[in-house]
């Protein structure tokens, strides 16, 4: 297989043969290959009547002679010269007949072989266009990778784009000898990382029962992310510069397979998994394609990189913060989470309640809700509304936001009381702990709830088990 192919010209024919459908919903090909044998075998069948016909009306003039000289006054070896003459007749005509009947035959035959002839060599044009059409995704995120290392983009550096990347070089001692961790696993230099190769990534977006939940995220992203979130070099900008005869296709009308789009774009993205008018890449659709169990791999690195159990009321919370909204970022659930009331001001609220520096002012203005705006109707009723979007995520807005506002409460009234500071400041703390991983929990859950969904939905629609 050439270097670039995840997909032949010959898997293409076969998901073309059983995807192509009509506007009427009928498979395309298959629907013209029967019509075309179906028209044969009727013009077959009027061929035979007709001879039938023609034949029977030829012995039927033969009977009404025969009868005929039989009935007259000719006699002797005139009448039989007669009569034999009459029966040479109905042979020659049986004998014209079926000459005619045989090469009407080869005829309807020859219109049939040809029809389907074009129809093969539509269908092999189509495969072969859709092969190349989507071997080119490898070819590009290849040039990606090139420009990448080139440093004219930093896509790769993105954890979405990252997952392409694979280390190969070993990290070595001063002997020249890999280095290995505590399990014995060697180490490599991810100061070094290359691209993965043509069966690694065929292994990811292909299997047995043919492409992957990743791969349709795979095709989604290649198509449509750069493009939709203005990256740089996109799909379609590739596709001109290389290609423009494939360009031209994947943009032209598709005849063969109906869709909403209409193009060959658009029956290819339907052929992803994808609607055939999508332009868009979101994350959340399928989170990158990665499994349930490396999603909440990724939540639990942030867990430990923010090191929750030893947050306290001292902590610079606008790098914790940053982290948390950064990571709802690149789930793609900014928007779900806006409207849950976790916005980019209620982060600030957060990192704002809770200051290093203990100013009575400043906290008498907490305590009133002047200065955040964080009263307690207000984190409730924040709460609810969100609850009703995205239920178990708005509470726990709520309760987050309101907590912390009430431990820096709590807090600055132990400081002015100068009573019991040292207690409500440790109790302040394990509120804060248990606030923060409860909502690190929480959006562990519904993101894996979220991923599990968008798998069952693309095995329901694709048959798989």
């Amino acid at each position: 297989m050439p270097a670039g192919t995840i997909y032949t010209a010959s898997q293409a024919k076969k998901e073309l043969l059983e995807s192509n459908r009509n506007y009427n919903n009928r498979l395309t090909w298959q629907n013209a290959i029967t019509g075309v044998n179906a028209q044969a075998m009727e013009a077959q069948s009027k061929l035979n009547q007709q001879y039938i016909n023609a034949s029977t009306d030829a012995y039927v003039q033969y009977l009404q002679n025969k009868n005929a000289l039989e009935g007259s006054n000719v006699v002797g070896v005139g009448r039989e010269q007669l009569l034999q003459q009459t029966e040479l007749a109905l042979q020659d005509a049986y004998n014209s007949y079926a000459q005619s009947l045989q090469s009407g035959h080869a005829d309807i035959s020859a219109g049939q072989q040809e029809q389907l002839t074009n129809i093969e060599d539509a269908l092999k044009q189509q495969a072969q266009y859709t092969a190349d059409y989507t071997n080119a995704h490898i070819a590009y995120l290849k040039e990606l990778w090139r420009r990448y290392e080139n440093g004219e983009n930093t896509l790769f550096d993105d954890p979405n784009w990252a997952k392409y990347k694979r280390y190969i070089v070993p990290m070595t001692d001063e002997n020249g000898n890999p280095l290995t961790d505590e399990n014995g696993n060697v180490i490599y230099d991810e100061t070094q990382p290359s691209l993965l190769t043509d069966d690694e990534l065929a292994a990811i977006l292909y299997d047995e029962q043919g492409l992957t939940f990743s791969g349709v995220d795979f095709f989604d992203q290649l198509e449509n992310e750069i493009a939709g979130y203005d990256k740089g070099y996109s799909w379609s900008d590739y596709l001109k510069e290389t290609n423009p005869e494939l360009y031209e296709w994947a943009n032209s009308y598709n005849p063969y397979n109906y869709t909403s789009e209409g193009s060959n774009a658009g029956t290819m993205r339907t052929m992803y998994g994808m609607l055939s008018d999508d332009y868009t890449y979101q994350y959340a659709e399928r989170f990158g394609g990665i499994t349930e169990s490396q999603l909440k791999s990724t939540w639990n690195e942030l867990r430990n990189s923010i090191d929750i159990d030893n947050l306290n009321i001292d902590t610079n919370f606008d790098d914790v913060n940053k982290a948390i909204s950064d990571l709802i970022e690149d789930f793609g659930l900014t928007s779900e989470m806006e409207a849950a009331g976790l916005t980019t001001e209620s982060i600030k609220q957060i990192s704002d309640a809770i200051l290093k520096e203990y100013d009575d002012d400043k906290y008498k203005e907490i305590a009133t809700g002047t200065a955040l705006g964080i009263t307690g109707g207000a984190a409730a009723a924040g709460a609810l509304a969100g609850s009703m979007i995205v239920p178990g995520i708005g509470s726990l807005v709520g309760f987050l936001i309101g907590s912390v506002a009430g431990i820096g409460v709590s807090v600055s009234i132990a400081a002015d009381a100068n009573e019991h500071e040292e207690e409500i400041r440790n109790k302040a703390n394990k509120e804060l702990q248990q606030a923060y991983n409860k909502f690190v929990t929480e959006l562990t859950n519904y993101t894996a709830s979220k991923r599990r969904q968008s798998e069952i939905d693309f095995n329901r629609r694709t048959g798989r088990t």
